[in-house]
């Protein structure tokens, strides 16, 4: 009896916990969390990864060139 009284406490209190910071943060739900006007790195990566690879294939004789695939 005694842990089942237990168990129901414990229940109850995470029940409590859990629905108390649900509506701690309820009002903000229709807004961006964080930075918005942040560089994306790796779009910005990715295009110096494409400019680099364009780069090396024009100094590539046709010989050496390797066979690029595209998947899309």
């Amino acid at each position: 009896m005694t842990s089942l009284l237990l168990t129901l406490v414990v229940f109850g209190l995470i029940v409590y916990a859990l629905q108390r910071n649900h509506e701690r943060h309820a009002p903000f739900y229709d807004r961006l969390y964080g930075w918005v006007d942040v560089e994306d790195r790796d779009a910005a990566r990715f295009r110096a990864d494409l400019r680099a690879a364009r780069d090396r294939q024009r100094r590539t004789p046709d010989a050496e060139r390797p066979t690029i695939v595209a998947v899309n």
